[in-house]
């Protein structure tokens, strides 16, 4: 892997798994107990304080739509690494420098992985058994300027950002990797580090199963580091009579959504046009249950973001 065309994206949180169905580490918090809005509020100010450039983002964008929101530190891990001496792509190589999984025991056996690569991080290291269901752990020890920047999550985004199990995605091509829309079931918080190449992550609203409202794309670079609250982690994205987000990045046939018709007929797709110049721009998707059988999208439309953070408590309250 290189930066120019591969990104890295190790996630932090209450869980962690090689693959979906594989062996799960950590314990699950508590509903409520995943960042909420008002505390990346707080998080994001104190931020902004210390002199980082840091971005918070509404992404209840409909009075309907439960508080979520994203924060997005940039140039994090240079600004942490720095004093060693380091920066982000000092972090990339020694990541990029792992011995990663490329099977996924899934279907009932072991195949190869494609869409991406996958590791795990915890305090203690495994051989992968993949026929078990076992991937490979690397040591935090291991890896130590990966830890150098992951101890530092708890003097900047509080005591909830402690003892998270990591969780690396490998897209070794940006152009052919990636991952569809979901939302992350198997945690309720997600303290994630950006490397490599830039590549944007996306957000979509679902309710009963099917699309609704605007795209939010958000530009993330080498180094970035995000933050979900809860809602936003989509651990709930499962259920039907409520909305759920869910998140997706890569290249185009993972962030493109196939919307069916009530009877299961494909009506279309959905697609969004990438980020450029930082700025996020989106674009309206079909409704499952609009009568225009159409596959031509609405024209596009440039936000720098979603809603103001601060509109946050007029759209309601966090409902996960």
């Amino acid at each position: 892997m290189n930066s120019k065309r591969s990104t890295i994206t190790l996630t932090y949180g209450d869980q962690a798994e090689n693959h979906k169905g594989m062996e799960m580490l950590g314990t699950m918090v508590d509903e409520g107990q995943g960042f909420q809005v008002e505390e990346l509020k707080q998080i994001h100010a104190k931020l902004i304080e210390k002199g980082f450039k840091a971005e918070l983002h509404a992404l209840n964008t409909k009075p309907e739509h439960p508080a979520a929101a994203l924060l997005v530190v940039k140039d994090f891990a240079d600004r942490v690494l720095k004093p060693l001496g380091k920066n982000k792509e000092d972090l990339f190589l020694e990541q990029a420098r792992l011995e990663v999984d490329k099977q996924a025991f899934m279907y009932g056996r072991v195949v190869n992985k494609n869409a991406r690569w996958n590791l795990c991080f915890d305090d203690t290291a495994q051989e992968p058994d993949y026929q078990n269901g076992k991937g490979r752990i690397y040591s935090f020890s291991s890896v130590p300027l990966t830890t150098a920047v992951t101890d530092t999550f708890i003097d900047y985004f509080g005591p909830k950002a402690a003892a998270l199990k990591g969780e690396g995605n490998y897209y070794y091509d940006v152009n052919e990797c990636g991952i569809g829309f979901h939302g992350d079931s198997e945690r309720r918080k997600v303290v994630a580090i950006r490397l490599g190449a830039s590549l944007p992550i996306h957000y979509q609203w679902f309710y009963r199963g099917s699309p609704v409202g605007e795209r939010m794309i958000f530009k993330l670079d080498g180094g970035d580091v995000y933050v979900m609250s809860e809602k936003t982690v989509g651990t709930d994205w499962k259920k039907k009579v409520v909305y759920t987000l869910r998140h997706a990045t890569g290249c185009s046939k993972f962030t493109t959504i196939a919307v069916k018709k009530e009877g299961g007929e494909k009506k279309g797709k959905a697609s969004a046009k990438a980020v450029s110049k930082g700025k996020v721009i989106e674009r309206r998707i079909f409704q499952a249950d609009s009568s225009d059988s159409s596959s031509e999208e609405e024209a596009p439309t440039e936000k720098r973001g979603a809603v103001s953070i601060d509109e946050l408590t007029k759209k309601g309250s966090q409902k996960d």
